[in-house]
C-alpha cells in the first residue's frame, strides 16, 4: 500500500486569472482552504518526496483556457472535483510554457481509486476540451517514464487492445514535443477521436495500477525526477552559489554551451521544417545553431549561447541544451541515456573541484556517471583527475550517462559549473554608471545584428513604424534599420540594436515577438 501523503494537494499551483481567489483543496472533498491563500495567489509546495505515493493523474491544458477550466473564484474547478471525488489542481505556470498542468489524484485506495480517477480524467477532459470537435486538438497526458511500460503492456499489446477496443488515436510522442511544464522524465502521450472518453477510461486504470503499487521516491531521486524541463526545474544551488562569488553579480556574462549529437539524430531536434528548433529558441530566449560535424560520421554540434546577469542561477542557454537533449535522447525515460558536451579545457578545473570534490558532488546529487577526458583520447584511458593538468588542450569532453531525469540534472549542473569558470575568467565587472568613461565605453560595447527579409521588416516596422518605435522607447536600445535598397524589393535589410547589455536582449525579445505576431520566423543574430 501506498504511504500516507501529509499534503494530497501539494501538487502544484492553482491559479485564476480572472478572479482574486486561488484555491488548494483537501483530501476529503476538494472544498477551497482559503486560509491557505495569500495575496490572491494559492502557494502549494511541490513535494518531490511525495510524487508518486498515490495515483496521479497529469493533463496539458493550454493557458488560453486556464481561466474558464478553474472559473471564477475556483467553483468551476471545485465542482470537478466535488463532482468526481478527486483532489484536482493547476502547476504553476513555467517561463515560456505555452500551456500548465492540470493534476487528479484521490485519497481512494484500491478499486476506489480506480474509478475515482476515472471520474476525475473523463471530467476534466470535457471541460478542456469543451467547444472542440474530437478529431480536433488531442487530450495531452504526461505520464511518468517509469509507468509508460503499464500502459503499453508486453510487446504494445496492452495501448494496441485500447486503440481497438475504444477506436481512439493514440500517441506516444518523442520527449523533445514535452512541454516546458513537463517533467524531464515524462513521456507525452495524447488520445483524440470519437473513442477518446473510452479510452481515457482505461489509460486512468492503468496508471492507477501501476501508481498504488509503486513505491515513494525519496530524497534526491525524487528530486531528479521531479525537476521540469523549463527553468523551474533542478536549481542546482550549491553549485551557483560560485556565480556570485566569482563574479560581478550585475554584470552581463554570455555563456557558450556544445552538445554533441549523433548525426541522424539531428533531425529530431530540428523538426519539420524547422519547427522543433524555433519553439525551442522561442521558448528559453537563446541563440541555438547547429553545427555539422568535419565528415558524414562525425556527430554535429549544437552551440547555445546567451547573455544574463553573471549571478542568475539559470541560463537560456542551459535550457536549450536541456531541451535540444530530450529531442535526441531516443527511446522510453526510463532507460540508459548519454549526453556528450564539449567545454574548454581551462573549465575542467571547476567542473572537477578540489580532488574531484565537485565532480563527485555532481554525481552524487543527480545519479548520473560523469565522466571527463581530454578531446580524442580512449575514455578508459583518461582519468577525470587529468583533464585538468592539461592546460595545452583546447577541449575537453563531459559525458553524461544515466536515466534521462539524471542526466539532464547533470547537464544543468555541468553548464553551471562551466559559467562559474566564465565568470571567475573575466573577472569583476565594472559596476553600471560607474567607472567613469571607461564604464560608460564598456557599456556600449554590446551590440547584435540581424537580416531582415521583407515580411520580417513589415512585422517589425508596424503601421507607421509604431512596432520598432516601441522597441525603442521600451528597450532604451539604439535600433536602426538599414534603408532598402532600391530596385531590389526581395533584398534583406540589416537590423542593428545596440547598448547596454540588458537593453540590447531587452530589444532582441521585443523584435521576436513582433516577428512572431507577424507569422514571420525568428531573427538570428548574424
Amino acid at each position: 500500500m501506498a504511504s500516507p501523503r501529509k499534503d494530497p494537494a501539494s501538487d502544484g499551483e492553482v491559479s485564476d486569472d480572472t478572479a482574486s481567489l486561488s484555491p488548494s483543496f483537501n483530501s476529503q472533498d476538494g472544498i477551497v482552504d482559503s486560509s491557505r491563500v495569500t495575496n490572491g495567489v494559492q502557494k502549494l509546495k511541490l513535494s518531490a518526496e511525495h510524487a508518486v505515493s498515490r495515483p496521479q493523474i497529469r493533463v496539458v491544458i493550454d493557458l488560453n483556457r486556464v481561466g474558464a477550466f478553474i472559473g471564477k473564484g475556483g467553483e468551476a474547478i471545485k465542482q470537478l472535483a466535488r463532482e468526481s471525488g478527486t483532489i484536482m489542481g493547476v502547476e504553476a505556470l513555467v517561463p515560456g510554457s505555452e500551456s500548465r498542468v492540470v493534476t487528479i489524484t484521490t485519497a481512494a485506495e484500491g478499486e476506489e481509486a480506480a474509478a475515482t480517477l476515472v471520474a476525475g480524467l473523463t471530467a476534466a477532459a470535457a471541460a478542456i476540451t469543451a467547444g472542440d470537435k474530437p478529431s480536433d486538438s488531442p487530450l495531452r497526458l504526461l505520464v511518468p517514464g517509469a509507468h509508460i511500460g503499464q500502459l503499453l503492456g508486453k510487446g504494445g499489446a496492452t495501448i494496441a487492445a485500447i486503440r481497438r477496443d475504444s477506436g481512439a488515436d493514440i500517441k506516444i510522442l518523442p520527449r523533445g514535443e514535452l512541454p516546458p511544464a513537463a517533467r524531464v522524465s515524462d513521456e507525452l502521450v495524447t488520445v483524440r477521436g470519437l473513442g477518446a472518453a473510452a479510452a481515457l477510461a482505461r489509460i486512468a486504470r492503468e496508471l492507477a495500477a501501476v501508481g498504488a503499487a509503486a513505491p515513494a521516491r525519496t530524497g534526491v531521486a525524487a528530486a531528479v525526477d521531479a525537476q521540469l524541463v523549463g527553468r523551474l526545474g533542478h536549481a542546482h544551488e550549491s553549485f551557483s552559489r560560485g556565480l556570485t562569488e566569482a563574479g560581478a553579480p550585475g554584470g552581463a556574462l554570455e555563456t557558450a554551451l556544445r552538445l554533441l549529437v549523433p548525426a541522424e539524430a539531428v533531425g529530431g531536434l530540428v523538426g519539420r521544417g524547422g519547427e522543433h528548433i524555433e519553439r525551442v529558441r522561442r521558448e528559453t530566449g537563446a541563440t541555438v545553431r547547429v553545427v555539422d560535424g568535419a565528415s558524414r560520421d562525425a556527430p554535429a554540434v549544437v552551440l547555445a549561447t546567451s547573455v544574463e546577469d553573471a549571478a542568475a542561477p539559470h541560463c537560456a542557454a542551459q535550457e536549450a541544451l536541456a531541451r535540444a537533449f530530450l529531442a535526441v535522447s531516443g527511446e522510453e525515460a526510463g532507460g540508459r541515456h548519454e549526453a556528450v558536451l564539449r567545454l574548454p579545457a581551462a573549465a575542467a578545473g571547476s567542473l572537477l573541484g578540489r580532488k574531484g570534490a565537485t565532480v563527485s558532488a555532481l554525481r552524487a546529487e543527480t545519479g548520473a556517471a560523469v565522466h571527463v577526458e581530454r578531446e580524442g583520447t580512449d575514455r578508459a584511458g583518461a582519468a577525470a583527475g587529468e583533464a585538468s593538468d592539461e592546460a595545452g588542450d583546447a577541449t575537453v569532453l563531459v559525458t553524461l550517462e544515466g536515466g534521462v531525469a539524471a542526466v539532464v540534472a547533470a547537464l544543468r549542473g555541468v553548464a553551471t559549473l562551466a559559467r562559474v569558470h566564465a565568470a571567475r575568467s573575466r573577472g569583476p565587472a565594472a559596476p553600471a554608471g560607474r567607472g567613469g568613461a571607461a564604464g560608460a565605453e564598456a557599456e556600449e560595447k554590446h551590440g547584435l545584428t540581424f537580416n531582415l527579409d521583407p515580411a520580417q521588416v513589415g512585422a517589425l516596422m508596424g503601421k507607421g513604424g509604431a512596432n520598432i518605435s516601441q522597441v525603442r522607447s521600451v528597450s532604451g536600445a539604439r535600433v536602426h534599420l538599414s534603408p532598402a535598397t532600391e530596385g531590389e524589393p526581395g533584398a534583406t535589410r540589416a537590423l542593428e540594436v545596440s547598448g547596454p547589455v540588458e537593453a540590447v536582449l531587452a530589444a532582441r525579445n521585443m523584435v521576436n515577438a513582433f516577428l512572431a505576431v507577424g507569422g514571420c520566423s525568428e531573427a538570428q543574430p548574424v
